[in-house]
Parts: structure tokens; C-alpha cells; sequence
């Protein structure tokens, strides 16, 4: 297989590219994703002190509900939002994109879904292609 570098590329082809699926199919791109709260993700890692001197702070320890959100991104809004109490699993996040995302939202037209998301496990990716 052979691979081109970012220099070798054709940069006027490129942008042609680009172009064209913007105009033409940027309306089907659909994005998933699992970000999560649970009281430990915006915690700032540093901190501010005199030259000289470790930075130190002091926080709590939380311990709390940790809390999931599904959402389905489309390039203008959210599609489709789930907020879920406790971590996702392959089989809820299936149930998201089937339920509310392929047979809900974007049931019109083809869409391409884009995952990121940790428990959407090659059996049920595979799936929703064939289905789609």
C-alpha cells in the first residue's frame, strides 16, 4: 500500500475535495461521542505560586454520581442528546445510536457516523453499517 505525506500531497486537489463535501454532503456527517462529569474533570492540574516554590492546592475529595452524555453532533447542533446516570456500556450506547439515532433523527437520508466512544464494539459497528 502506498502512502503519501502531507508535502507530496496535491494541494489543489485537496481543497477541491474539501469543497465538494462541503457543499454537497456535509449536511449527512453525524458525530458520536462520551465525554463524562464526575466531579474530577475539570480539575485544574496546576496551580500558581512565588518563584521558588512548589504550587500547591487543596481540594476536596469528591465522591459522587458519575454521570455520561451521548450526544449525536451534527456540524450546525446537537442531533441527539442522552444523559445517563453511572458509564456507558456497548449495549446502551447500540440502543442510543439504533433508537434514537438511525431510526429517530436522521432516518431520512444516509448519514455518515463517526465514533469515538470506548464501549461501540466492532460486532455492533458492523451491524449499523449493514442495517444502514
Amino acid at each position: 500500500m502506498m502512502h503519501k505525506t502531507t508535502s507530496q500531497q496535491d494541494e489543489a486537489a485537496c481543497w477541491a475535495w474539501r469543497e465538494v463535501i462541503t457543499i454537497n454532503f456535509s449536511k449527512q456527517f453525524l458525530f458520536l461521542g462520551e465525554p463524562g462529569k464526575d466531579g474530577h474533570t475539570l480539575y485544574r492540574h496546576f496551580g500558581h505560586a512565588r518563584r521558588g516554590v512548589h504550587a500547591t492546592e487543596v481540594t476536596p475529595l469528591q465522591c459522587g454520581e458519575h454521570w455520561s452524555i451521548l450526544p449525536a453532533l451534527s456540524l450546525d447542533s446537537y442531533a441527539v442528546l442522552r444523559v445517563v446516570k453511572g458509564a456507558i456500556d456497548g449495549a446502551r450506547f447500540y440502543d442510543f445510536v439504533v433508537n434514537k439515532v438511525v431510526s429517530g433523527a436522521f432516518s431520512g437520508f444516509g448519514s455518515c457516523l463517526s465514533s469515538a466512544c470506548r464501549g461501540f464494539q466492532a460486532r455492533h459497528r458492523r451491524l449499523l453499517i449493514v442495517t444502514r
